[in-house]
């Protein structure tokens, strides 16, 4: 495989969102994709890409070589996609599934599809291993950032993020707002787990979340819910069958809010 060129990173950087439909009636936003740093799996990502905004999870892994994780039998089961799935099938009023083999045919079937049911999105475009500055992946601090003057900003993680998160986040209210905007409406549900980026969050909402659900927090604003938690992976993340148990709690409120539009 050739090495990505600047502007086919540049394009990435620019263009790309994450998986699904973006006219899904739920979105999960999240920090950013994780990786284990390894320059070669990065550019193989990025060559795959291309210029859609939205990718088909599955189609997508499959092209880069990440079978593992949509093949028939037993798929490689991700933590944060175990997380979202049970959140998700609590909002979709599916009974907790109690084997792993029932999350698992959901991330086969149905997570990120193209004309699914939901949206990952992610605030920032390039995969990482972690959001701390000493992991910051070499491709990006020793090779792109000298061997591209428009990319310098890669050398430090800091400089990057000050860099493209604003405009992120502008992009991404864009999005949200063009479908609030639309015959359809926004979505119904917005999740948004890292806690430590809730301030963005905020942002690309419009508005502050100041109810709570034991530590996760939540608002409203128009007809979608807004959902604050932390990061689904993390040590202080909620469990599987809390993730249902919020989802749940969404599908109720999303149809509390429609019946009674439905009576006025």
């Amino acid at each position: 495989m050739a090495p990505v060129t600047c502007k086919e990173i540049e394009r990435y950087i620019r263009t790309s969102y994450g998986y699904g439909n973006v006219n899904a009636d739920c979105w999960i936003i999240g920090m950013e994709q994780h990786c284990d740093g390894d320059g070669k799996n990065i550019e193989r990502r990025i060559s795959k890409w291309g210029s859609k905004p939205f990718q088909d999870l599955k189609t997508y892994h499959q092209s880069i070589g990440g079978i593992q994780y949509c093949k028939d039998g037993e798929p490689t089961l991700p933590r944060t996609w175990s997380k979202l799935i049970c959140f998700l099938k609590g909002l979709q009023g599916e009974p907790y599934p109690k084997e792993r083999i029932d999350i698992k045919k959901f991330q086969k079937q149905q997570l990120g599809t193209r004309h699914g049911k939901n949206c990952l999105l992610e605030l920032l475009p390039l995969p990482s291993p972690s959001t701390r500055p000493a992991n910051w992946p070499r491709i990006y601090r020793k090779k792109w950032a000298r061997q591209y003057p428009r990319l310098s900003f890669l050398k430090e993680r800091e400089t990057y993020e000050r860099m493209v998160r604003p405009k992120r986040i502008r992009k991404i209210q864009n999005l949200l707002n063009r479908r609030c905007k639309s015959p359809a409406g926004g979505p119904m549900v917005v999740l948004f787990y890292g806690k430590g980026f809730e301030e963005d969050w905020y942002k690309i909402a419009g508005t502050r979340l100041t109810e709570s659900w034991g530590d996760v927090t939540y608002g409203q604003k128009g007809r979608t819910w807004f959902v604050s938690t932390n990061h689904v992976a993390g040590r202080r993340s909620l469990k599987k069958r809390e993730c249902h148990e919020l989802g749940d709690f969404l599908r109720r409120k999303v149809a509390s809010y429609a019946k009674n539009k439905t009576e006025e």
